[in-house]
């Protein structure tokens, strides 16, 4: 058994690290490329599970949606009509949690370019036709929508 490991983890290395190893594959037998190709299967599966496992029993969905109810405004009304956002609300308008802005509402109009999204200091600027993200706030990359 631990042959078998010792195997597959060296098979594994020489096929990420050199290329001249893929002529030695060709020739081995089809029963070793399966089983091969079942336990790096197995061990994608068993990296990918590890952290969910993790994870999950944490996450709880009525806390989550507890906790954004606490944040959303209760006088905040939401509109689209004709693929236009509206609001009831005078722009600029941020939603904050914990004194930071998470979203805000801006008119068109006073978006020039995708420059003047990061001088709203929020992770998320809507605006009645596009919605802006900040992806990556050090390099003050932005995506729309």
């Amino acid at each position: 058994m631990l042959s078998k490991l010792k195997t597959f983890f060296r098979s594994f290395y020489k096929s990420c690290t050199d290329p001249k190893y893929y002529q030695d594959v060709t020739k081995a037998k089809t029963s070793f490329s399966w089983k091969y190709f079942h336990f790096l299967n197995f061990l994608s599966a068993l990296i990918i599970t590890i952290p969910i496992i993790f994870f999950f029993p944490k996450f709880n969905p009525e806390k989550l949606t507890t906790q954004i109810f606490q944040f959303y405004p209760q006088d905040l009304s939401i509109n689209i009509q004709n693929g236009q956002l509206s609001i009831n609300q005078t722009l600029p308008y941020s939603i904050k949690y914990q004194h930071q802005n998470i979203i805000t509402f801006e008119d068109d109009q006073y978006i020039k370019s995708i420059n003047d999204v990061p001088d709203y200091n929020s992770p998320f600027l809507v605006t009645q036709s596009t919605i802006y993200a900040l992806q990556d706030p050090q390099t003050n990359k932005i995506q729309t929508y």
